[in-house]
């Protein structure tokens, strides 16, 4: 099948090797397919292995429980994605991990021994094959310091800058399409996900990074604007005093005040004398 040919050519168990010699490679290996509902298992934490994998179709994930029962996801791959390489090639060890179906999907399962005795016919393509393997187990020891690191920051927004910059460093555009949904990703940096939620939403109110939806993109110095103001709280410029003649402040009208005295009341500059005579005292 077309997709599965891509995803083989995409295993980093077979870079640098045509199509051609993949076919030649998996016709003396004969290895196993399977297909996998979502959900299912396909290695299970504490068993062993004497095969290594290849995500032919669908996305599956990598992950192990903490002490007191939270799931953490230490890895999701997709087609083209090789896994179970170092555990299949060590001496009785357990996985440490249970590798679970995110998606209906489907593998392709090699026998590790196979990948250690090559044919006379095909000796160079076998060594280059070694060559791939050493080198894929090299880059998850690295992938696996990345992770440790990332774990050790104590800040949720410290956990999404170390991953974003990580991830998109490596891309052209340095935009990072992550195969994690907001709960995935919360448990891949080991935190809540109301907590990344919100912490993304700061993140953007503030000019750090733009995130829609699975897709990801940290912004340069160049292209954070200010802040946007919080919604209801809008500046309202204040009015400028009413002015009069000449330019002069406007003074505010006040209302002509009485005052009482005994029994009688006197308007502004009434004398008392002029108002007992008027009342004929």
């Amino acid at each position: 099948m077309k997709g599965e040919a891509e995803a083989l050519q995409r295993c980093s168990l077979f870079a640098g090797l045509s199509a051609g010699q993949i076919g030649a490679l998996l016709e003396e290996w004969q290895p196993v397919r399977r297909r996998y509902a979502r959900g299912e298992t396909l290695l299970l934490a504490g068993y062993e292995t004497h095969e290594l994998g290849i995500v032919l179709e669908g996305e599956i994930e990598a992950g192990k429980h903490t002490a007191d029962g939270t799931p953490l996801t230490l890895t999701r791959m997709g087609p083209g994605g090789l896994f179970a390489d170092i555990l299949a090639g060590s001496r009785d060890a357990k996985s440490p991990v249970t590798v679970t179906a995110a998606t209906p999907a489907t593998a392709l399962l090699l026998p590790y021994r196979r990948l250690l005795r090559p044919g006379a016919a095909l000796d160079a393509v076998h060594a280059a094959v070694l060559q791939n393997l050493i080198a894929a187990i090299a880059g998850k020891y690295f992938a696996l310091d990345r992770r440790v690191e990332l774990l050790m920051l104590r800040s949720v927004r410290e956990k999404i800058l170390h991953y974003l910059h990580t991830e998109a460093e490596r891309l052209p555009n340095g935009t990072l399409c992550t195969p994690y949904t907001r709960a995935g990703l919360a448990a891949y940096l080991g935190c809540e996900r109301s907590a990344l939620c919100r912490e993304l939403s700061r993140m953007r109110r503030d000019g750090l990074v733009q995130a829609e939806g699975r897709s990801f993109r940290l912004l340069t110095e160049g292209e954070r604007a200010a802040p946007a103001q919080p919604a209801g709280r809008a500046t309202i410029p204040a009015a400028a005093p009413a002015r009069g003649q000449a330019g002069r402040p406007k003074q505010e009208e006040r209302p002509q005040q009485t005052r009482q005295c005994g029994a009688g009341r006197f308007g502004p500059g009434e004398k008392i004398a002029e108002r007992q005579a008027g009342d004929g005292m």
